[in-house]
C-alpha cells in the first residue's frame, strides 16, 4: 500500500481518536532538537509532515522499521555512524503512541497549505547588463561550475554531461579543454602562480553517503599555459559528497592546508587536511555534522592565525565560527542558528553599512528533498544581511523573499560606491513569479534594493553562479550556468525547452565600462 496513505491515514486517525491535549507538543520539544533547532508545526504543510516525519523516527531510535506505517530501513553505514556520534539511540527512545501523539501534534497544528506572500515587483529589464548565450555544444545543460579568475580574460566552465572543463575566452569560445568527471563543483587555484589547482568532485550530483568524492590536481603547462591531463592520482578521497575546498594554512607551518565541506546525506563533515612534510594529508574534523556548503578562512578575531567560518544546510543549520587556538585545536562557535527546514545553501562576508565590520549575507532556498512542480513555496526562503553587532553577535536587517534561493554574491556592480546583490532561484515559483529565477538587488541605500531581472530569464535553469570581469573591461559581470535534470521542477514546456535548446550557461555582461578599450 502507498506510503503516504498509510502515513496520512495514521494520521487522521490519531486526530479524530485522541483527545484533545496535545502531549506532542512537550515530546517535541523533549525529542526534536537534539540534532537541530526545534522545527514549529508551521513551518511546513500537512502534505511535507507526512514525508519529513517517517524519516525523523529513524532518530528515535526505530532504524529498522519496514512495517505497516512506512519506516524505510537505514542505511547500515549510516545508522553505524550516527549511533558512533549519539545522534540515534540503540533502542527505540519513545514508544509508538508518544510518536503518534508527536506525528498528531505537527499534523494537526500545521497549515493545509501555505498563504502564499506577494509575488515581489521585479523590473523586467535589469540595468546595465546585457544576457549573452553560451553558444558551447553540449547533450544536454549540465553546468556545474563557473569561476572567473581575477586579471584574467575568459573563465572556467565544467560541463558534468560530457565530463568537459572548458576555459572561455572573452568571446565566449573554448580556448582550453580538459577532460574531467566526478561532477567537479569546485576550482581553487592552490597559489598565485595559476599553474596549479585543485579539483573538487563530489562523486554523486544528489545528496549521497557513498565515499565516491575526492579532491585532485589540475595543472597547466609551464610554457604554454595549456592545459594538462588531470592527474589521476587523488590528493584526498573517500569524500561524503564534497561540494567546496578552501586552501590556508591553519597551522602556520609554511605549507597549504585543506578545509573541506562535505555535504554527504546523512553523513558529512567539514574538516581541515593537515599537509604533511611529505605531501600528503592528515584528517582533522572540526565538526561531524552533515550539509557543510561553504567555508571561509580568515583571521577573525585578528591574532594573528587563520580562523573558519562555515555554514550548513542539513539538520543543524546555521552558520558557525571555528576559532584557531593554535596548535591545530578550533573552538566551535555557533553565530547564526536556522530552523532545519530553511534549506541554507550560500554566505559570504562583507560590510553592508560602512561600518568597518564584516556582515553575513546568505540565502536560504534548497527544496530539493521533495522536488516537484508547482513546488512547495515556503515564505521563510530568500536572502538576508545580518548586520555585524561586535562581539559575534549578527541581527538579522534585511530579508528578501525569494523562493528556492539558490545563492546570493554581493558587489558593487554600478561602482556607486555600495553593494549590490545578485540572487538566483533553482525552485522559483515559475507561475506566480517567473522572474525569480535570477534577480537583481540594486543598492538604494539604507538596505533597501530595487530588485529587477532580464527578458527570458527563464531561458536556463540556474543552478550555479559566479563573478568575473571576464572581457576585463573594468566592471564585474555575472556568470549563469544552467543544469536539466529529469526532477519535475519546472512546468513541461520549460523543460521540454530547455532540453531543445541546450544553453549551458549565460553572461550578463555589464555593460557600465563596455566601450572602454580593454
Amino acid at each position: 500500500m502507498n506510503n503516504l496513505f498509510i502515513l496520512g491515514s495514521l494520521a487522521l486517525a490519531f486526530v479524530a481518536c485522541q483527545p484533545r491535549e496535545q502531549p506532542g507538543a512537550k515530546l517535541a520539544a523533549q525529542h526534536c532538537q537534539s540534532c537541530h533547532q526545534l522545527p514549529k508545526p508551521q513551518s511546513l504543510p500537512q502534505h511535507v509532515w507526512l514525508k519529513v516525519l517517517p524519516n525523523m523516527a529513524l532518530y528515535m531510535g526505530w532504524h529498522q522499521r519496514a512495517d505497516r506505517q512506512g519506516y524505510e530501513p537505514m542505511p547500515a553505514e549510516l545508522y553505524a555512524n550516527l549511533k558512533h556520534l549519539r545522534t540515534v539511540p540503540a533502542q527505540p527512545k519513545i514508544t509508538e503512541q508518544e510518536w503518534g501523539d508527536i506525528m498528531r501534534y505537527y499534523y494537526e497544528k500545521s497549515p493545509v497549505e501555505f498563504t502564499q506572500v506577494q509575488p515581489q515587483d521585479i523590473a523586467p529589464s535589469v540595468v546595465n547588463f546585457l544576457p549573452i548565450n553560451v553558444k558551447l555544444p553540449v547533450r544536454a545543460p549540465s553546468t556545474l561550475l563557473l569561476k572567473g579568475e581575477p586579471g584574467r580574460l575568459g573563465f572556467w566552465l565544467y560541463n558534468a554531461d560530457s565530463q568537459q572543463l572548458h576555459w572561455l575566452d572573452d568571446n565566449l569560445q573554448a580556448r582550453d579543454s580538459v577532460q574531467v568527471g566526478f561532477y567537479t563543483v569546485g576550482l581553487t587555484p592552490t597559489d598565485s602562480t595559476r599553474q596549479h589547482y585543485l579539483l573538487t568532485g563530489m562523486g554523486n550530483f544528489l545528496p549521497s553517503d557513498a565515499t565516491s568524492g575526492f579532491v585532485y590536481g589540475l595543472d597547466r603547462q609551464p610554457a604554454t599555459g595549456r592545459l594538462l591531463p588531470v592527474k589521476k592520482v587523488k590528493l584526498i578521497d573517500s569524500l561524503h559528497r564534497p561540494v567546496h575546498t578552501e586552501v590556508a594554512d591553519l597551522n602556520q607551518d609554511g605549507r597549504s592546508d585543506l578545509i573541506i565541506c562535505e555535504f554527504g546525506g546523512g553523513l558529512g563533515r567539514l574538516s581541515w587536511q593537515e599537509q604533511m612534510a611529505d605531501g600528503n594529508y592528515q584528517r582533522h574534523v572540526l565538526d561531524d555534522q552533515a550539509g557543510a556548503c561553504k567555508s571561509v578562512a580568515t583571521d577573525w578575531d585578528q591574532d594573528g592565525d587563520i580562523d573558519v567560518i562555515a555554514i550548513f544546510g542539513q539538520g543543524r543549520e546555521g552558520v558557525f565560527y571555528y576559532q584557531n587556538e593554535g596548535k591545530g585545536q578550533f573552538i566551535a562557535v555557533p553565530w547564526l542558528i536556522f530552523p532545519p527546514t530553511h534549506g541554507s545553501n550560500y554566505f559570504e562576508l562583507a560590510d553592508f553599512n560602512n561600518d568597518g565590520k564584516l556582515d553575513i549575507l546568505c540565502s536560504n532556498g534548497d527544496n530539493a528533498d521533495y522536488p516537484t512542480y508547482p513546488a512547495d513555496l515556503r515564505p521563510y526562503h530568500g536572502v538576508r544581511i545580518f548586520l555585524n553587532q561586535g562581539e559575534d553577535r549578527f541581527e538579522e536587517k534585511f530579508f528578501f523573499p525569494l523562493n528556492g534561493a539558490g545563492k546570493v554574491m554581493a558587489h558593487d556592480f554600478d561602482q556607486d560606491g555600495d553593494l549590490d546583490l545578485a540572487a538566483i532561484a533553482y525552485f522559483p515559483d515559475y507561475d506566480g513569479s517567473p522572474g525569480e529565477s535570477f534577480v537583481y538587488l540594486e543598492n538604494q541605500g539604507q538596505l533597501n534594493f530595487r530588485p529587477q531581472t532580464f527578458a527570458d530569464s527563464q531561458r536556463g535553469h540556474w543552478l550555479v553562479m559566479d563573478l568575473a570581469d571576464y572581457d576585463r573591461d573594468g566592471d564585474m559581470d555575472i556568470l549563469l550556468g544552467s543544469v536539466l535534470v529529469g526532477l519535475p521542477v519546472a512546468p513541461p514546456a520549460l523543460m521540454e525547452r530547455w532540453e531543445r535548446e541546450k544553453i549551458p550557461a549565460i553572461v550578463l555582461q555589464n555593460q557600465l565600462k563596455s566601450n572602454l578599450p580593454k
